[in-house]
């Protein structure tokens, strides 16, 4: 019996321990319950905000996307077209999209540069007043009105004021302000190209002005010096027959000198005017190549026989006789070349030829003279431009001959060249008879 109570109490107490332990487990299944039921709910407010932030991400890029687009039509656009009041409205109209910008506002400041100039509105916000910090920054926030603002600066200065109206969350506010300033720069580089474009046609203006006035004032000079100076060469011609002393002759000869000089600086100031103003013209017709060496040789032997200089122009036999060309404009070039090789040797030799290459008339010129250092030389075709320009120089010249020579060889399809003692005249519209 003793033994019957002791299994039924062993029994009981193994009873116990089991309700104990399905009481610890039941509890522990019911924590692990909410745990995971806590875990599944995290889930889900997580799940619900990556779909809340890619729906963000995805509006924002869609934004951007459509930006960038609008961007590149309207740069596009300023790059074909000049800015004008219609596609600068049409672009603050479409910046208004009704979520995140509802204005728009552009003020271009008055100049006579362009004519674009006045204020420009699109969208709700009607009423722009600039704050008072734009003066001493290029870009501002105006948190409370939710209205960025930016200075349009060009090479000119500031030359007006963007402004756009932003509602849209903090964390969207850093991405739309960027894409805005991208806008601005758009107007401020389209503003700036029709502000240069408009100064280079006034400065155009300018230059043809001044270019006229310079013509007018050298075809005026050029006929009231002519008119005295033939007067004063005549009377001095007349002179030159009556009986003179050896004191006047002298006189009389620095007289036609003097005035041989001037006629010559008139001339050259006359074919330079023409020659810029594009009103040269050249007279192409037969002439004899081999006639034209012995006048050369006629007009400079006596000079050069002066100055006990070693002279002679030499012609090629190949070199063709009959040619097709300005003579007068050829015969300038030469006599210019001869003359200064002349002028500018005082012992030894000046030697001239005449060839036929390449299907072009050659011109050379050697001499002994003093010649020009390889540093100076670069001045040779710069216009009233000298090696000596001091007041005591001894030889003188406008600085206009090598120019005008040059600019001669160019006219007539030719190649002009000047070393220290060479000058190589090129020309290739003459052609045999």
């Amino acid at each position: 019996m003793i033994d019957h109570e002791k299994h039924i109490e062993l029994l009981q107490r193994k009873l116990d321990r089991e309700h104990e332990a399905r009481l610890v487990a039941e509890k522990l299944l019911e924590a692990k319950s909410h745990e995971l039921y806590n875990t599944n709910q995290m889930l889900n407010d997580s799940l619900e905000k990556l779909k809340l932030q890619a729906k963000f991400d995805s509006e924002l890029l869609a934004y951007q996307n459509r930006m960038e687009n609008l961007l590149l039509i309207n740069a596009r656009l300023f790059l074909k077209e000049s800015a004008t009041h219609e596609n600068i409205q049409q672009l603050l109209d479409s910046l208004i999209d009704g979520n995140y910008v509802t204005g728009c506002y552009l003020a271009v400041y008055p100049t006579d540069k362009i004519n674009i100039s006045g204020k420009y509105s699109s969208g709700r916000m009607q009423e722009w007043s600039p704050p008072a910090t734009l003066n001493t920054t290029d870009i501002y926030w105006e948190s409370d009105k939710h209205v960025l603002w930016h200075n349009i600066n060009t090479h000119s200065g500031c030359v007006g004021i963007f402004a756009v109206r932003i509602v849209c969350s903090e964390d969207r506010l850093n991405a739309i302000q960027k894409q805005m300033a991208l806008f601005c720069e758009l107007l401020r580089s389209a503003i700036g190209r029709l502000i240069t474009f408009h100064q280079a046609i006034n400065a155009k203006k300018r230059a043809e002005e001044s270019e006229q006035s310079t013509r007018d004032f050298l075809a005026m000079i050029n006929h009231e010096l002519r008119t005295p100076l033939n007067g004063l060469l005549g009377s001095a011609e007349l002179l030159h027959d009556t009986s003179l002393d050896t004191h006047q002759l002298k006189l009389l000869t620095t007289l036609n000198h003097s005035g041989e000089l001037l006629r010559a600086i008139i001339n050259d100031l006359l074919d330079y005017s023409k020659i810029n103003a594009g009103m040269l013209e050249l007279i192409e017709k037969p002439f004899d190549s081999h006639l034209l060496a012995t006048k050369l040789e006629d007009i400079f032997t006596h000079k050069a026989n002066e100055k006990r200089l070693d002279f002679n122009i030499y012609y090629a036999p190949d070199l063709p006789a009959a040619l097709i060309g300005d003579e007068d404009r050829i015969k300038q070039i030469f006599v210019n070349l001869i003359s200064n090789a002349i002028k500018f040797t005082s012992d030894g030799f000046v030697h001239a030829k005449l060839w036929w290459e390449d299907q072009k008339l050659q011109f050379s010129v050697r001499d002994s003279g003093c010649g020009i250092d390889q540093a100076d030389q670069h001045k040779l075709f710069k216009p009233f431009s000298q090696v000596d320009i001091t007041s005591k120089r001894s030889h003188e010249g406008t600085g206009l001959g090598l120019v005008i020579c040059k600019q001669l060889c160019e006219q007539m399809g030719g190649l002009f060249e000047s070393k220290a003692r060479l000058a190589v005249v090129h020309v290739s519209k003459f052609h045999c008879l």
